[in-house]
């Protein structure tokens, strides 16, 4: 992207605009239903006070993003940052066999908001709640195999992969092709508009 954000933090609240953009990226293509990640709190020494202890100038980049946003746990210096699509939780949720392992780790409100706010209940039970990988995409199988321990993948890649790779190497190549498109377009985009217009117009899906 060429556009300039010339506000707050300048070139460096360019630079989080532009890794924001390609992280979310496939949540926007509708790829994924969330992703997470952590967000520098502030480029500059200081830190505003707010409800979720996040400087102003990273809340005004998280909401131009156009993504719903949720942080998941603040720390001293940033943010960890779940960005989700509503309908493709929802999608999850409405599993039958998924929300089942959901509700074994202790969801008991099958609606988004809900779940959401259990996810959040269960960072602050754990450093990190492995069930969050079906709500970022991972096949179900696989989570359930890291979940439980299993002692030995059948294949290690962007994540543990256990029994049959077949659909998980699917999933897995069809997030990288993704992201290289997204990679492609915030580079040649001279505007935060057509970058956005772009990705959401990409049509992915598994072969």
């Amino acid at each position: 992207m060429i556009e300039n954000i010339k506000v707050g933090c300048g070139a460096n609240k360019m630079e989080l605009m532009r890794s924001l953009a390609l992280k979310t990226a496939l949540v926007r293509m509708k790829l994924k239903p969330a992703e997470v990640f952590f967000v520098k709190r502030c480029y500059r020494a200081q830190v505003l006070a707010g409800a979720e202890e996040i400087c102003a100038s990273q809340r005004e980049v998280l909401e131009k993003l156009g993504l719903p946003w949720l942080v998941l746990r603040a720390c001293e210096d940033r943010s960890l940052v779940l960005f989700y699509d509503v309908d493709a939780l929802q999608r999850i949720i409405a599993d039958d066999d998924k929300w089942a392992f959901l509700s074994q780790c202790g969801y008991d409100n099958r609606t988004v908001e809900g779940t959401l706010d259990c996810l959040c209940r269960r960072f602050e039970e754990c450093d990190f709640p492995h069930e969050i990988g079906l709500l970022l995409g991972y096949p179900l199988k696989d989570v359930v195999g890291f979940t439980c321990g299993e002692s030995k993948p059948s294949y290690r890649g962007s994540w543990m992969v256990y029994g049959d790779v077949e659909e998980s190497l699917k999933i897995m190549d069809l997030f990288r092709q993704g992201a290289r498109e997204a990679e492609r377009i915030i580079t040649q985009s001279e505007s935060w508009e057509a970058c956005v217009q772009q990705i959401c117009a990409l049509n992915l899906a598994l072969a």
